[in-house]
């Protein structure tokens, strides 16, 4: 990312490929971004200017907006890592859960707001509380918000547990993140919790609601 002619190569050009291409170019700059929040944190924020140039700065913004939640959430991931060191970062999250925004937008900020918290605990924990009362509005902000917590329970598990938390009364709409969540971080103390709650607030088994007149075989399979 940081050298011109690998981050053309890498970056730049797949952002605007295939879904694979595009993919692997988010996780790029996720992986990037977590390297250069480290650097900055220690004293050398100019780690952070290689997102700011303009061919990896379009490609971010490409890869930001991409109708795909599997290419988004990365990129989204590295807005909350850098926003302390990218001014423009932290105003589109601030301004992220604004009602008079769209779902997309409040599960983009979502998911970078619970990011911060590994660099900016208090700060991030505001604004990912500031998303999750948009929970009522849409749904989905409780599942963005868990893409974004990975990176905040390796450096703040008590606060990254507090919020999962908060979410665990979505039930069945949250349990694929929750487990997404648990198999890259694995079974953190810090969670225990949140899963014991999920857990109960789900059905003991799915087989009952296949005998339910106009019952979801599918939406079974999934909750088990």
């Amino acid at each position: 990312v940081s050298r011109q002619k690998l981050a053309r190569g890498w970056v730049v050009d797949p952002s605007a490929g295939a879904l694979v291409d595009r993919r692997l170019a988010a996780k790029l700059i996720e992986r990037a971004a977590r390297e250069a929040a480290t650097r900055a944190q220690q004293g050398d924020a100019h780690a952070v200017r290689a997102f700011t140039v303009d061919a990896v700065s379009s490609a971010f913004e490409r890869l930001l907006a991409d109708r795909e939640s599997l290419v988004w959430n990365h990129v989204a991931v590295a807005r909350g890592l850098l926003a302390p060191w990218v001014p423009s970062f932290a105003k589109a999250v601030e301004d992220g859960a604004s009602p008079k925004l769209s779902p997309t937008e409040w599960r983009r900020a979502a998911t970078s707001a619970a990011a911060m918290i590994a660099v900016t605990p208090e700060e991030g924990e505001r604004a990912a509380r500031a998303c999750l009362r948009l929970k009522e509005k849409d749904s989905g902000v409780r599942s963005a918000l868990l893409w974004g917590l990975p990176r905040a329970v390796e450096a703040e598990p008590d606060v990254a547990g507090e919020l999962a938390l908060g979410m665990s009364e979505g039930g069945a709409a949250v349990a694929e993140g929750m487990s997404d969540l648990v198999a890259e971080v694995g079974l953190v103390g810090a969670l225990e919790k949140a899963i014991a709650r999920l857990r109960g607030a789900l059905p003991a088994s799915a087989v009952g609601a296949l005998e339910l007149p106009g019952g979801d075989p599918g939406e079974g399979s999934l909750r088990d």
